[in-house]
């Protein structure tokens, strides 16, 4: 195989493993890969960031493709018809960075993208509607984001940077906000909660419901 006219800088295979994206400058390839000694181009590139793709990742059920650029955008690709992929929405352009890193949580509701700025975005992808950020970009090094991934029951996130560091952010409601209570010691006020918990009624009683917190690090330095 022999991708764009410059080098592959990220290749991810389909959920089924039967077709592989391949992101060279600012394009992507999709392949057929059912018959690995006979690979075969699906339609014509992908085209749209300005700059080089540098992320992307396949919806748990293959039927979208995320991709992230360096130009700090992301965009969700339909491939119902992968001949003929169609872009979902407006680009999301949340960044102030690179996109270096992408992941969607295991039933797809979530997407994490990680950052040139040491941030990282969790993204509202359920609806039908318009993509929403699920609040505001999240601190999660002095360096950029460059790798996450979800655990498989999708309540962890786990960020990897170029400071050596690995954070464990814990995505369980009652956990997040059991944390928030304890620095409050007392109950989440209605304003308090539209801030940080989203897609939840409100319910002032401490310990009830939340969305993310931090919960731990692992210092590959110190090892």
């Amino acid at each position: 195989m022999t991708v764009g006219t410059g080098p592959a800088a990220a290749v991810v295979f389909s959920p089924d493993g039967k077709m592989l994206a391949v992101a060279s400058g600012a394009t992507v390839e999709l392949w057929n890969v059912t018959n690995p000694a006979e690979p075969s181009k699906i339609g014509l590139p992908i085209t749209g960031p300005v700059n080089a793709v540098g992320a992307m990742r396949f919806s748990p059920n293959g039927r979208t493709l995320a991709t992230g650029s360096f130009d700090g955008t992301i965009r969700l690709w339909n491939l119902d018809a992968p001949a003929y992929p169609r872009l979902i929405g407006q680009p999301l352009d949340e960044h102030d960075g690179f996109v270096n890193s992408l992941a969607y949580s295991p039933n797809g509701r979530i997407l994490a993208s990680g950052n040139g700025n040491g941030t990282f975005q969790l993204w509202d992808v359920a609806s039908s509607g318009a993509v929403q950020p699920h609040g505001t970009p999240i601190i999660a090094a002095n360096s950029y984001v460059y790798s996450l991934d979800f655990s498989r029951d999708g309540g962890t996130l786990a960020t990897g940077s170029t400071d050596s560091s690995i954070r464990l952010w814990s995505l369980n409601v009652n956990t997040a906000i059991s944390r928030i209570c304890a620095l409050s010691k007392n109950n989440l006020t209605q304003a308090q909660w539209a801030k940080y918990v989203q897609g939840e009624s409100y319910k002032p009683p401490c310990g009830t419901r939340g969305l993310l917190t931090f919960a731990g690090s692992i210092d590959k330095r110190s090892g």
